[in-house]
């Protein structure tokens, strides 16, 4: 069986390529400044790094180091943009034979034809389903953020299914988020609940946030009020009652909104999304006023 390993950056799962049989080993960019690689047979380089290197900021120090290895002597064929005669190892990614083959004129948008390529692990991809790899395995490829991730993922996984439907087995490590959220859409876990249910839970949730907020609005603005401030400092007693319920309603207001986050997170998985970045305030935590 001739088989890839593709290799990325994600340190959570690259170190799984040591242990990889693939007949080669692809990976990208300034990949050989790191030993978790054993070996490197074909490497990608699907920026414009020449223009990259030109700029003198000290940020762009590590592509600028990078183009001038880039121009020295190496074993194995270095996928680019286009022709750099100054890149001995250079070779010209076969971008319109390849989407052909995968493409044609059969993936549409309106009237306009399409070709997807996000990112360089794409690129890869569609080079071992061209070149015929009846094995394709993934070390160090998360796509995790929800950043630039979140749209890289998507066509990463329509050249999964092009490879699953030429008969290419695809490998992802077990520790692997890449599909590990996938769930049998109404068999697994979205039955649970209809999505109108949970819609109109997460309104309820909103105005209620509202209504929570007012109510601590309300009593802020009498704490900050000065006449009533010169009245309570009178009468400690009065003052300190509305204290504690201004920090009582503060607490119900987190909790709320809260609730309100719970639920948009619940609607955001049951739309296949990855969540991560939750951020709900703790109450417990909450400054007292």
């Amino acid at each position: 069986m001739k088989t890839v390993a593709i290799c990325g950056f994600a340190s959570t799962t690259r170190d799984g390529v040591r242990r990889s049989k693939a007949d080669e080993i692809w990976s990208l960019n300034w990949v050989y400044n790191y030993d978790f690689l054993p070996r490197i047979d074909r490497l990608f380089e699907m920026h414009p790094i020449w223009l990259q290197a030109k700029n003198k900021k000290p940020d762009y120090e590590k592509p600028r180091k990078h183009w001038v290895w880039l121009q020295e002597q190496h074993p194995f064929p270095i996928y680019m943009l286009e022709h750099r005669p100054e890149v001995p190892a250079c070779v010209v990614y076969p971008l319109d034979k390849i989407s052909r083959e995968l493409f044609g004129d059969r993936l549409v948008k309106g009237k306009k034809p399409l070709r997807v390529f996000g990112s360089s692990m794409d690129y890869m991809t569609a080079l071992a389903i061209y070149e015929g790899f009846e094995r394709i395995e993934y070390y160090g490829v998360e796509m995790g953020s929800m950043t630039e991730y979140s749209y890289q993922r998507e066509s990463l996984m329509l050249f999964f299914g092009m490879a699953l439907s030429r008969g290419i087995e695809i490998i992802t490590p077990s520790d692997s988020i890449l599909l590990s959220k996938t769930k049998l859409y109404m068999y697994e876990g979205g039955q649970m609940i209809y999505r109108q249910d949970l819609e109109r839970l997460h309104n309820m949730a909103v105005q209620a946030e509202a209504d929570e907020l007012a109510k601590l609005q309300y009593m802020q603005g009498r704490l900050s009020n000065v006449v009533e401030m010169e009245l309570m400092y009178k009468d400690p007693a009065t003052r300190a009652k509305l204290e504690q319920e201004t920090q009582e309603q503060r607490d119900r207001y987190i909790y709320a909104e809260a609730l309100k986050h719970s639920f948009e997170y619940a609607l955001r998985e049951i739309d296949g999304e990855e969540v991560t970045e939750i951020k709900i305030e703790d109450p417990i935590k909450a400054v007292k006023i």
